[in-house]
């Protein structure tokens, strides 16, 4: 490891590194949130739709549920403003440094370590999230009631259509009526931060539109390279 980084420091999209015990808001990037989050899946890609595998971007999942949850609790998103924006933002912590732990996989390193530290992480990571979009940490207890309500029904939807409905999920909340689509992770990041800028203002949301525009030309010139490498094998 370099002169002056931590053994415990992740490099990520942008170049940035976010160290894995010691975040600081300071180091988190709205490109490299979104690209980790289009790239992480859900179920860790163990997933099909309609007898084919798929994959389900967790950018996907955290823009229907900031969607979903201004549909469903309008009054309580009049009381408070940015509980959208919370929902949009509350897998932070698996965007950069640590992935989407499944829950098998986060009880068992809780009980190799004797003590629960994936939730420990977790929220090192979502605190300096929240402390960069100006969020509260921790949230109200209404609003964190109400992300949990609103991922769990989420968890249920996409159980219902990419895992075959298996049977621990009758014990959560009753899915959306409307199916889980696959989206593609680039797309998934453009939806992530189209959202971002939606729900945000100043320089938050000129991050995001900063963003937005360096992966728009990302996908400008990696269609230009296939376009090219087609024509090269045509004329070889």
């Amino acid at each position: 490891m370099s002169i002056g980084i931590s053994p415990y420091a992740a490099q990520t999209f942008s170049g940035e590194y976010v160290d894995a015990i010691e975040p600081k808001a300071e180091t988190l990037k709205i490109i490299d949130l979104a690209v980790g989050l289009a790239s992480g899946k859900r179920f860790n890609g163990q997933t099909h739709h309609q007898g084919r595998w798929v994959t389900y971007p967790i950018a996907a999942h955290a823009t229907r549920g900031s969607i979903e949850i201004e549909r469903v609790k309008p009054a309580l998103c009049d009381r408070y403003p940015k509980l959208p924006l919370a929902f949009l933002l509350h897998e932070g912590d698996e965007g950069i440094v640590f992935p989407d732990i499944i829950s098998p996989a986060g009880r068992a390193l809780n009980k190799i370590a004797g003590r629960d530290i994936v939730t420990q992480f977790k929220n090192q990571h979502q605190r300096e999230w929240h402390r960069k979009v100006g969020l509260p940490w921790p949230l109200p207890v209404e609003m964190a009631d109400a992300i949990e309500h609103m991922d769990l029904t989420l968890l249920a939807t996409e159980a219902r259509d990419l895992k075959g409905n298996p049977p621990w999920a009758k014990d959560l909340p009753a899915p959306l009526h409307t199916p889980t689509v696959p989206i593609s992770e680039r797309a998934a990041a453009f939806v992530f931060l189209s959202r971002l800028i939606e729900l945000t203002e100043g320089e938050i949301q000129a991050e995001a539109w900063e963003a937005h525009a360096q992966l728009t030309s990302e996908t400008t010139r990696v269609a230009g390279d296939i376009v090219a490498h087609e024509r090269a094998l045509r004329l070889a």
